[in-house]
């Protein structure tokens, strides 16, 4: 059997998902600015800055991290990732939890919620290019 699926439901179906998103993940985590592993003040070193942790409650507890090009080494792996690079790395807990729901049908949800919660703590013109869970 066949279903063909209305625009104003894939919009409902995002909406659920990102509501659920919401309700998943706090809105109010810890942003940390790395640069060669060692905490950097958001102004300092922006251009260096190579990765970008989002604590919950304990501040060991990562969450997300997004991974920018210049943190990874010139390696032909490296310069893979640097070509996926911004990535952002979300915990396998998460994305368990959003794959046993959602199949992949929650990523452009989720970035959405990202950039809606965090898009203000970005350098200027970093967009995410792959989602991964490692």
């Amino acid at each position: 059997m066949k279903y063909v699926i209305t625009e104003s439901q894939k919009q409902t179906m995002s909406d659920r998902i990102y509501k659920y998103i919401d309700n998943l993940l706090p809105s109010n985590m810890t942003v940390v600015y790395a640069y060669d592993s060692e905490e950097v003040i958001y102004a300092e070193k922006m251009e260096e800055i190579d990765s970008i942790s989002f604590l919950n409650n304990d501040y060991y507890d990562t969450e997300m991290m997004i991974y920018l090009e210049n943190y990874w080494n010139d390696t032909p792996s490296g310069e893979i990732r640097k070509n996926d690079s911004p990535m952002l790395d979300i915990g396998s807990r998460i994305k368990g939890e959003l794959d046993n729901m959602f199949g992949n049908h929650w990523k452009e949800p989720f970035l959405r919620w990202f950039y809606h919660n965090y898009g203000h703590e970005l350098p200027d013109g970093v967009k995410i290019k792959t989602i991964v869970s490692y």
